[in-house]
């Protein structure tokens, strides 16, 4: 195999790994530092990420190997929502 894929693939890895703690950390975040509407924006990823974490919790009780799997596949799709509102929010009040 390639180096230079055995390198990307290690690298994605790393990214994949710290998008979940990467999440939780802008939640939080963007929940302190947000008011208003930009706070009910940046908590709507809740909605889904709770009863996500609802059945990762049942799943691991449960004994199941593959529990945080959804939680992994989320977590990248909310770091880019809530980056998106980061970067909307201070764009809009730049100005």
């Amino acid at each position: 195999m390639n180096s230079s894929v055995e390198i990307f693939e290690i690298v994605l890895g790393g990214v994949v790994t710290m998008m979940l703690p990467g999440y939780i950390i802008l939640q939080i975040v963007t929940a302190v530092w947000f008011r208003g509407r930009w706070l009910t924006a940046s908590l709507l990823p809740l909605v889904v990420f709770v009863p996500l974490l609802v059945h990762a919790l049942y799943a691991l009780s449960a004994g199941s190997n593959l529990w945080p799997i959804l939680l992994i596949f989320f977590a990248p799709v909310g770091c880019l929502y809530l980056v998106i509102l980061i970067v909307a929010r201070y764009a809009t009040t730049a100005g």
